[in-house]
């Protein structure tokens, strides 16, 4: 069976992977998942990249030399079985029940897109973030579905980030800050009746030195 040597290539994005034809077949890479190798190199800071992509072209490459020139069948074999997949390994990991629930909804609502396009169109992810309106809710929607997005694509699955910047939210005054200007505006008016009483004395003693 035909097998050429692993390609590196470096997307606009800055993303590495690597291009190899094997048989009639084309294929991409982005990390070791298909030989059961943890190595991502978009994982890495983006100077160690390139080097990290070698590295991964180098083992597939002697993976499928000594491996009659295949894959592991047990993994899978289309975008909808690799999303199912990585979705069930990212909720295998130790999260926080609140943050659990957060993919659990999230990959929900992503997987429909995934079986009728193979991919999460970035106009839906936009629209999904801007469903919320209060800009806490919104930022923090934001984040969980990008950082989602993210380790989807860090392991193959070809999904574009939102484009959303984060939105202002309203400065809250600390308490102790609150309680400063409550004591302050009753001050104010404490000082304000001061004087008047000040000035009503004022003129009574001037009054009673006339006469």
């Amino acid at each position: 069976m035909e097998l050429s040597y692993p390609k590196v290539k470096r997307r606009p994005d800055g993303f590495f992977f690597i291009e190899f034809v094997m048989g009639s077949k084309r294929l991409r890479l982005v990390n070791g998942q298909k030989i059961k190798l943890n190595l991502k190199p978009n994982s890495y800071p983006p100077k160690q990249r390139k080097e990290k992509a070698e590295l991964l072209a180098r083992e597939i490459y002697n993976y499928l030399v000594n491996n009659n020139y295949s894959f592991d069948d047990s993994l899978p074999k289309n975008e909808i079985e690799l999303y199912d997949h990585l979705v069930t390994q990212k909720l295998n990991e130790p999260l926080s029940p609140k943050y659990k629930k957060a993919i659990e909804s999230i990959s929900r609502e992503f997987r429909g897109q995934i079986i009728t396009h193979k991919t999460i169109p970035i106009e839906f992810t936009n629209c999904l973030i801007k469903r919320y309106q209060n800009p806490t809710s919104f930022n923090t929607t934001r984040r969980h579905i990008n950082a989602f997005l993210n380790y989807l694509k860090e392991n193959g699955l070809p999904v574009e980030i939102s484009t959303l910047k984060p939105r202002k939210q309203a400065e809250q005054l600390h308490k102790p800050i609150e309680m400063l200007l409550y004591c302050w505006r009753r001050l104010r008016g404490l000082i304000s009746i001061f004087f008047f009483v000040v000035v009503l004395l004022m003129g009574a003693c001037l009054d009673l030195i006339e006469k």
